[in-house]
């Protein structure tokens, strides 16, 4: 977040110092991963060359292959921090790099377009190139969801009452200025770019929960500790290899009674799980915002059910 008072400056102003922020911030952040990357393939060779050492002839303990692998593992979530970093950055290039392309009316071809939302037996939504490359709605849509493309899709089809239409543009003039918060609702989360329907993520959280065989969770605990018990004690050479293998063919046989559940659930939870994570980070931001306009006061009570906010439902969802 950037931390100066840009409240004199014009929107084309703010934009271009934003962007210039961000391009720094992505160059630091694609030195840093270079470098780690580096550094975990050097950690890499180093743990061959002490596996070749140790468990060929034997020159040295087996326990010194501890090391490379715990300075792999700490370089490993370094590396991913500094990765999502960078992803966040480059986020931030595209989003005022797109700011300022709307600014300077080249954003055509770079937005969403919504050609899912078209129809071509509207009574004017073709006329007035509602949806489609160059259209309203690529000109207008920021949004981080289905269900927000959904409703401005909505909005664009369908005659408004005119005391809906004011409180949206009371709205917008209020929200016009939080450019903060602008920045960080655009660039949180994954950038999915709204690919689930409402109505398809309802039916999935609403379906019925996938169920094992009784104790399934104990046996993967179990399996997985006699994994690593049984491998450390082959390289401290108190056991053979045989029942680290022993202990592989029932993991394989622990995978065979499971997978039908395990695909079930990969294959259903992919895209809801990223589309219901990005919405609880979204709902968790405005749920800490304070807000004058009638409509966003009454949006934001909305988002309160059994005493519990939207995000904390959402949560307690995904848990």
């Amino acid at each position: 977040m950037l931390e100066f008072s840009l409240s004199s400056l014009g929107p084309s102003e703010q934009y271009n110092l934003r962007l210039e922020h961000w391009q720094q911030e992505r160059e630091r952040a694609e030195r840093r991963f270079r470098t780690l990357g580096n550094l975990r393939l050097l950690t890499g060779i180093a743990a061959v060359a002490i596996a070749a050492a140790s468990l060929g002839p034997g020159w040295i303990s087996a326990w010194w292959l501890l090391a490379p692998v715990v300075v792999f593992s700490g370089l490993a979530i370094v590396h991913d921090r500094v990765d999502r970093g960078r992803i966040g950055a480059a986020r931030g290039v595209s989003y005022y790099e797109h700011a300022l392309g709307r600014l300077t009316h080249q954003w055509i071809g770079r937005g969403n377009q919504g050609e899912r939302f078209r129809d071509p037996k509207h009574v004017y939504a073709d006329d007035l190139d509602l949806f489609g490359r160059g259209s309203l709605f690529e000109l207008l849509s920021t949004a981080r969801t289905g269900a927000g493309e959904t409703i401005l899709a909505g909005w664009l089809l369908a005659l408004g009452e005119r005391q809906e239409v004011i409180a949206r543009q009371e709205a917008v003039r209020e929200l016009r200025s939080r450019t903060d918060l602008r920045e960080e609702l655009a660039l949180m989360g994954e950038d999915i770019r709204a690919a689930v329907d409402a109505k398809i993520l309802a039916k999935w959280g609403e379906g019925r929960p996938i169920e094992f065989f009784k104790g399934a969770s104990i046996a993967a605990f179990l399996l997985a500790f006699a994994a690593v018990a049984a491998f450390a004690l082959f390289l401290a050479h108190v056991v053979s290899l045989v029942p680290f293998l022993f202990v592989v063919l029932a993991e394989i046989g622990y995978y065979m009674a499971v997978r039908d559940g395990v695909r079930h659930i990969v294959a259903g939870v992919g895209t809801p799980a990223h589309e219901l994570q990005l919405l609880m980070l979204l709902l968790e931001r405005l749920e800490r915002e304070s807000f004058e306009s009638t409509r966003l006061k009454e949006l934001k009570q909305a988002l309160e059910t059994e005493a519990k906010t939207a995000s904390q439902q959402i949560r307690r969802l995904a848990g």
